[in-house]
């Protein structure tokens, strides 16, 4: 799919369209009344702000309704996310909620991504390569919060390069693996409509003492001392 910013939006100030690929369940007001959804097998590329909005799982529930889906190529208007990923509404995913499998790369900023009130996230078995910013998951809880990370493959520069074979235009930038996961007492909207919200990873509440982060099994492939830009 291709999906571009507005040139004809006519709002001003600090507005933000609402823009992305597969937005399941973000444009109502509640996520609690969506059911029976399934999310495999799909691609989003050259998408604005977000390649997919979904609800994760239940923690220790099956998570065969959303896998094996890729985002690539995702950038514009300060976002670049290939997955961001949210707790449903009414569900138990308020208070735990885990996403896996899933394949991100070469995104403007995130391979995935999750920064809302639920108090504990589980995110495993991604597989993350040449994203800029990496990927990870932060918290908007109050109280001790639990971040997991574990199980995933990132990779750092890879064959493809950010230059098209003419050598028209090259934008190198600093990449990472993991952007730094946290906890404050507030998180995001699902889709932020106030630019002053965004980049999504900017917090704009004050951190609790008990939060914990967790790194498990992770592996890192082709992140060398010097690119092969130099």
């Amino acid at each position: 799919m291709r999906v571009l910013e507005r040139t004809t939006n006519e709002a001003t100030g600090t507005f933000e369209d609402k823009r992305g690929g597969f937005a399941i369940c973000v444009y109502d007001e509640s996520s609690a009344s969506c059911s029976d959804i399934t999310l495999i097998n799909n691609i989003a590329t050259g998408v604005c702000f977000s390649g997919y909005y979904m609800y994760g799982n239940e923690c220790g529930a099956d998570s065969g309704t959303f896998k094996n889906n890729v985002a690539h190529s995702i950038a514009g208007g300060g976002g670049g996310i290939g997955f961001t990923v949210y707790p449903k509404e009414g569900s138990s995913m308020s208070s735990c909620m885990e996403y896996s499998n899933q394949a991100a790369y070469k995104n403007k900023m995130l391979g995935s991504w999750s920064f809302f009130g639920n108090s504990e996230i589980r995110v495993h078995d991604m597989t993350m390569i040449d994203n800029v910013e990496g990927f990870g998951a932060a918290l908007g809880y109050s109280g001790d919060g639990l971040i997991n990370l574990s199980d995933n493959k990132i990779y750092g520069e890879t064959e493809v390069t950010d230059c098209p074979e003419d050598g028209s235009y090259c934008t190198q930038y600093s990449k990472k693996g993991f952007f730094h996961a946290g906890i404050s007492g507030g998180g995001k909207a699902v889709m932020e409509t106030s630019s002053p919200m965004l980049p999504m990873t900017k917090i704009m509440a004050f951190a609790p003492w008990g939060g914990r982060v967790r790194y498990y099994r992770n592996e890192f492939y082709n992140f060398e001392k010097t690119t092969s830009q130099g």
